[in-house]
């Protein structure tokens, strides 16, 4: 089990902190993985998964996903889902790392950190020695 997350006012969060429901690992087509609280809602006529996807020890907005596009839903308790929950930005799907407060992205939106993992954001992996104080040489790479 991960280490307790300590959140913006210095406290300690862990999964009992999350609110009652059912979590899951939503996989979707697409290459796209969610962990978090999902119920079933009725929109636009039709059924849908609602998905408030956990990042970083924070309950996310709510995502709608249609039934047809789910290949795997996989049950699972608060402290499974805190466990596989997404740590850094470039594992959050494109559409609900747009909608995020920016207070709980990285560096890579907010400018604030270094380059983890040698990740460079949604676009691909970067060489340390290709940043330099944040900015990117691109002349170096055509």
């Amino acid at each position: 089990m991960d280490a307790p997350t300590i959140d913006q006012k210095g406290r300690e969060r862990g999964p009992d902190d999350l609110p009652d429901g059912d979590y899951a690992i939503v996989e979707i087509m697409g290459h796209c993985t969610m962990v978090g609280r999902i119920a079933e809602v009725q929109r636009f006529g039709t059924s849908l998964c609602q998905i408030e996807p956990l990042f970083d020890g924070q309950m996310l907005e709510p995502v709608y996903q249609g039934g047809q596009s789910i290949y795997r839903l996989t049950p699972c308790s608060k402290e499974v889902a805190w466990d596989q929950q997404p740590r850094r930005e470039y594992q959050l799907p494109s559409a609900v790392r747009a909608r995020a407060q920016p207070l709980l992205l990285s560096g890579v939106v907010q400018g604030t950190s270094e380059l983890e993992d040698g990740f460079a954001g949604p676009t691909g992996w970067a060489d340390q020695e290709d940043e330099v104080d944040g900015e990117f040489d691109e002349d170096e790479h055509l």
